[in-house]
């Protein structure tokens, strides 16, 4: 029975292979083969400069660092084609678009691509009752990755519970908060404070930031080791977990639509707020009347004597 399984699965890992493998050589002819755009092209570079002895580099990891490393690998041992990477990457794995389809699935694409769970239905579950598990992101976040695959581990040993998941196939625990809710710059929506330039500490929702409406927890979990999370640093949230990436959070860098609604509205409640708070700050920067130099004690302090 051992056997069969194993047959089959391999059976299965062959047959996309196959699939890929014919999708590279169907593109390869195509005049964007070789063409790098956006994270491509950034990868890219990174991977060359990695591969010709810089491997730590001199600034802060923006993305996650182990694709470029892998690039690395890749130009070092066999060249740095855009035909060889995708080759590599077709026997490898299918990317981070399997979940809604993302960049690939976006209006006007000539592909009819989709997420896994368009494709088998959102109803789909194998045959041990387990349904889709989306780990969304573009990249995916590589904790959520593989504490997702931890748990699963545990759910089929015997010692977890069903995994819990919102309608969208997303474990709860780590996409039921919003990237505002984590974000470092959310006391700044809080009041009313807003950046219209980039490299300024307030919030960024005027700039084209959609954290406030995303669901997303890289402001709280980071990108390596606890640090980074796209507004933390300074870039806006383009909504890259979400099943409407990227067509409905187009054009980037433009305000949401909805933004301006609630931005003037918390812009009246923050200049309130604020005026508050800085009366209370100011109050607490201010020591005690009683603390003077001088002989009297004009603490309150009242001695008792006791018979």
């Amino acid at each position: 029975m051992a056997s069969r399984r194993l047959n089959i699965l391999l059976g299965v890992a062959l047959i996309a292979l196959a699939v890929r493998l014919v999708y590279v050589w169907q593109i390869s002819h195509a005049p964007f083969f070789d063409l790098r755009l956006g994270d491509a092209r950034a990868y890219h570079e990174w991977a060359l400069r990695i591969a010709g002895g810089d491997w730590l580099g001199h600034d802060v990891f923006y993305q996650a660092p182990f694709y470029p490393y892998f690039l690395a690998v890749v130009y070092k041992s066999l060249g740095a084609s855009a035909a060889m990477v995708r080759f590599v990457q077709a026997v490898i794995g299918a990317g981070t678009c399997a979940t809604y389809g993302g960049i690939h699935a976006m209006l006007g694409n000539p592909t009819g691509c989709m997420g896994l769970g368009d494709y088998l239905g959102w109803k789909w579950k194998s045959k041990a009752g387990i349904p889709i598990v989306n780990v969304p992101g573009c990249p995916v976040q590589p904790d959520n990755f593989m504490e997702t695959l931890l748990y699963l581990l545990y759910q089929v040993a015997g010692i977890a519970p069903m995994i819990p998941l919102d309608d969208r196939g997303r474990p709860t625990w780590l996409f039921g908060m919003t990237v505002h809710d984590g974000c470092d710059r959310g006391g700044f929506y809080e009041e009313g404070k807003f950046t219209h330039e980039y490299g300024k500490p307030e919030c960024l929702v005027k700039i084209g930031c959609w954290g406030p409406v995303v669901n997303c927890n890289v402001t709280k979990r980071g990108w390596m080791a606890g640090i980074g999370g796209c507004p933390n640093v300074g870039g806006i949230c383009i909504g890259c977990t979400m099943p409407g990436f990227p067509d409905k959070y187009m054009p980037f860098m433009d305000m949401p639509p909805g933004a301006k609604i609630s931005s003037d509205t918390i812009g009246a409640y923050g200049m309130a707020i604020r005026a508050l708070r800085h009366f209370t700050n100011a109050t607490g920067n201010k020591e005690p009347k009683w603390r003077h130099n001088g002989s009297n004690l004009t603490t309150g302090y009242v001695p008792h004597t006791y018979s």
